[in-house]
């Protein structure tokens, strides 16, 4: 089969899967009690553990910070990360890196990616975030955070620049489906 009718056959199945499980959650919404229950009906949520308790989270040692930055993942009031679904081909060193990935070799996968990226000049302000199931694509993210004001037009701009780019398969905005946080 070739690539971009199975790529297409994802996008679509894929499609369909979102819709009904907007269906589904728009459903279940529907049948939500409302939040004007009163309190009585509410259990009252259990106590925080002690301080001493708590561990602290592991950390991974980085070598040199300033030479790994990673994508900003944290949401802002100033702003989030873009990202971008990225296939390289087998050619290009991000290729080789999706293929070590694949092979299961996930650190020496990683590792290539990084500076893959790192070493790319058309790559400046994108910053290696993950690989997808299996390693087929690559997630690319911006470095800094953009403004929500800016991100439709930051997400155009690289797609256009990622997909014509050699060794670039396809390229596209990486949509993050976030619950509703709003009442």
């Amino acid at each position: 089969m070739d690539r971009k009718m199975l790529r297409n056959a994802g996008l679509g199945i894929g499609g369909v899967c979102l819709a009904g499980a907007l269906g589904l959650a728009l459903e279940n919404r529907a049948t939500e009690p409302s939040p004007a229950a009163p309190p009585a009906a509410v259990a009252p949520a259990p106590a925080p553990p002690p301080a001493e308790q708590i561990a602290p989270p592991a950390q991974a040692p980085v070598a040199d910070p300033a030479s790994a930055p990673g994508p900003a993942t944290e949401s802002t009031p100033s702003g989030a990360s873009v990202s971008f679904i990225v296939r390289f081909e087998d050619s290009h060193p991000i290729g080789q890196a999706q293929a070590l990935e694949a092979q299961g070799r996930h650190a020496d996968a990683v590792n290539a990616a990084q500076r893959a990226v790192r070493r790319d000049r058309a790559l400046r302000g994108l910053c290696f975030d993950r690989f997808t199931a299996g390693g087929f694509e690559t997630v690319l993210a911006s470095c800094d955070a953009v403004a929500p004001a800016q991100q439709a037009d930051f997400a155009r701009r690289w797609s256009a620049r990622l997909s014509a780019l050699d060794g670039v398969d396809y390229a596209e905005p990486n949509a993050i489906a976030q619950p509703d946080r709003g009442a």
